[in-house]
């Protein structure tokens, strides 16, 4: 009946609503697996299966286990070289040199967790301020959409934002090659902008813009110079309809904050930590390393003699050594092999960790997608110009928003009413008092 249509249209918008909702959260939950160092799911981290998928980890890293193999060697060479040239093994204290190690790794330990500190710091300040140029062009588009600016007009701003997000994320990646390999990579760069196979219009490079821009030492920064050269050329020729003054006004606001953007992630990159801290510390987890490696070959080294003395099998003593000295050296051993081999390896884990995140566009193991942020850009982008073209002013969305204003203010005044009875109610019971 036409009573109950409002409500069964509400509550069709409103099942409609929360099927969006769901595959809204769906799509924000990855259950993949991990493609990049941002696309992953963290429910996964909670369970020992994580320990057996080294993709994208540092423990997939094969100069990780360079350094321990070489790490290992060395304490088994000392070990070696300690069997056959000390001839009393029970008079050797090795704890002497594991005071040593240990004074190490508190230097390691407190300079390793700033240096990671201050790489997460830079990693997030980089892909937010890449985001957030993203995001300017977004607003920048709902700005010129909502004064009615021609289309076209409008994608000829957008198509700036996005080149200049697609230079930005050519330059970082060009910087991080070696020196020798930056001028053709640089070409390629640009010949891929210009001869790009698809037709979106949101993502074409003109040749002769790649000309004017290849001449400047800031293309990215440039080509938001031209939008706010573009947008004033907009006003000026009425194009602007709708609150003229204040949406220029803002128009130019959103051109500053992406070339800011663009400075931010720039300066992250160029300005690192100072060379004489990062030396330190790595010339500190190596150094570190090494000793404790020795020391373990050394304990390693002095079990193993002393079992042979126990057991009259050494080369150079006969002198027997008594069978709880070679258990409490198999104590020693366990505890040795803990901070003498696998604390090294996890130091060096930690150090690759953090170099890594310290560099967020040229180590693949921290690499910023920006690539794939560009292209959920443009799709956005799209999405925003086809919607841009729904009819507000039609009878159908009319019709549904009078509906929809006509059952809360029923449900409203059902609600007043009830209020009403309670509050004529508790009065009638004090009078009744």
């Amino acid at each position: 009946s036409p009573e109950t249509t409002p409500l069964l249209q509400v509550k069709t918008l409103s099942s409609y609503g929360s099927r969006i909702a769901q595959l809204s959260v769906s799509s924000l939950i990855h259950r993949e697996p991990v493609k990049d160092a941002m696309t992953y799911h963290t429910q996964s981290l909670s369970h020992w299966t994580s320990l057996s998928d080294l993709s994208h980890t540092v423990w997939g890293s094969k100069s990780l286990w360079v350094i321990a193999a070489r790490l290992w060697l060395t304490s088994t060479l000392v070990a070696i070289l300690l069997l056959v040239t000390v001839p009393d093994p029970t008079a050797m204290d090795v704890g002497k040199f594991t005071n040593i190690t240990t004074f190490l790794r508190v230097f390691v330990s407190l300079l390793l967790g700033f240096f990671m500190a201050a790489s997460v710091k830079r990693w997030w300040a980089c892909v937010e301020a890449f985001i957030g140029l993203c995001g300017t062009v977004r607003n920048l588009q709902m700005m010129l959409l909502a004064c009615n600016a021609p289309r076209n007009e409008v994608e000829q701003a957008l198509r700036y934002g996005v080149i200049s997000a697609k230079l930005l994320h050519m330059e970082l990646h060009v910087q991080a090659l070696p020196s020798q390999e930056q001028a053709a990579a640089d070409r390629k760069g640009w010949q891929d902008l210009i001869s790009q196979d698809h037709d979106d219009s949101l993502a074409k490079l003109l040749p002769q813009e790649a000309k004017a821009l290849q001449v400047t030492s800031d293309s990215a920064g440039t080509l938001w110079i031209w939008i706010g050269t573009y947008v004033g050329s907009l006003a000026a020729r009425g194009h602007i309809r709708a609150l003229a003054g204040p949406v220029f006004a803002r128009c130019m606001v959103l051109s500053s904050q992406g070339l800011d953007k663009i400075l931010r992630v720039r300066s992250c990159i160029t300005v690192q930590a100072p060379f004489i801290y990062v030396h330190m510390l790595s010339s500190l987890v190596h150094i570190s390393n090494i000793t404790s490696a020795v020391s373990f070959g050394m304990t390693f080294g002095t079990a193993v003699a002393k079992w042979q003395v126990a057991n009259n099998v050494h080369l150079f003593t006969e002198k027997g050594a008594k069978k709880i000295e070679t258990s409490f050296d198999l104590q020693a051993l366990t505890v040795a092999f803990v901070f003498g081999a696998v604390g090294p390896l996890v130091y060096q884990a930690l150090l690759e960790v953090s170099i890594a995140i310290a560099q967020p566009f040229s180590n693949s193991k921290a690499l910023v997608p920006t690539e794939r942020i560009v292209e959920k850009l443009v799709a956005d982008l799209h999405d925003g110009m086809s919607c841009s073209s729904f009819d507000t002013d039609s009878s159908s969305h009319k019709i549904q928003m009078d509906n929809l204003c006509e059952h809360g203010e029923q449900g409203q005044e059902g609600q007043e009413g009830q209020e009403a009875a309670i509050d004529g109610a508790g009065a009638a019971d004090v009078e009744g008092d």
